[in-house]
């Protein structure tokens, strides 16, 4: 049974590259997160909106991403660490490409064929596709205006094991769907990655804010081609950062409410990186 203290507020889509160009619409949600800048787009009627932009690395490699808007390192001198996130806030347009490079080698490439109109926060994560190859896929969202502390529910894990997250509130205990973004009050929430037997394999909290959104992300990979990561729980943003499994594994229909983005990917395999 759902706790009252939780509502679901949109399903949310993953893009998967099945080649080298692969295309989705998205169902996206919002919620404002700080008054400071961003993302500037003008609609049909002249009116200025401001974006932000969080970047989401869940793409297991020892080596930080940079991030690059056509010759601009959004990045600077501050790579964005596997299993962290970072904010941004270029001036994105329409056909803007964002590139993702480790080192001297292409990542993986996205393209926004659209952006919304309102005053949201956009968010961008960036993963394995599968263990056979080292081809990146996104997961891209935005998330509505909102008095509510919002929690986009994403799953990146790549191998056997079946772990979901379970959050705990002052009316009992939930299991969260991944893919899907749900709203919660402001206060302390306790977040478990447990087992189908219940098993608890990595634990810690959520202080939720007003108006702020946050991101848990299941992260991992039992790779057929290179290095394995164990399986993980991160939280972002947590003064805790991430939350590790104990065991360091290795294997083991809404409607929404938003409006919807065309966006394009293009994800290339890393050359030379494996």
């Amino acid at each position: 049974r759902p706790s009252v203290s939780i509502k679901l507020v949109a399903g949310m889509a993953r893009m998967l590259s099945f080649a080298v160009l692969a295309s989705a619409a998205y169902p996206l949600v919002g919620n404002k997160v700080h008054p400071t800048v961003a993302l500037m787009h003008r609609s049909g009627r002249g009116v200025v909106h401001e974006h932000r932009l969080r970047v989401c690395n869940a793409y297991p490699f020892e080596s930080a991403l940079e991030l690059y808007l056509g010759d601009e390192k959004l990045t600077k001198d501050k790579p964005i660490r596997y299993k962290t996130c970072s904010d941004f806030s270029p001036q994105l347009k329409v056909h803007d490409r964002l590139d993702f490079k480790i080192g001297k080698h292409q990542a993986g490439t996205f393209s926004v064929s659209e952006l919304p109109e309102k005053n949201n926060q956009l968010l961008l994560v960036i993963h394995r596709h599968n263990a056979e190859s080292t081809t990146a896929s996104f997961d891209s969202h935005v998330f509505e205006e909102s008095e509510d502390s919002q929690v986009a529910v994403i799953d990146t894990y790549t191998g056997m094991s079946s772990n979901k997250p379970e959050i705990t509130t002052k009316e009992g205990r939930e299991l969260l769907r991944f893919g899907r973004v749900i709203a919660v009050k402001p206060d302390s929430y306790s977040l478990r990655l447990v087992s189908r037997n219940n098993q608890t394999h990595a634990e810690g909290r959520l202080g939720a804010e007003k108006g702020q959104n946050y991101i848990v992300m299941r992260v991992g990979i039992d790779a057929k081609k290179g290095p394995s990561f164990p399986e993980e729980l991160v939280v972002f943003p947590s003064k805790e950062g991430f939350l590790q499994t104990p065991l360091l594994l290795k294997s083991g229909a809404s409607t929404s409410r938003g409006v919807f983005l065309a966006l394009m990917a293009l994800a290339t395999a890393l050359v030379g990186v494996s």
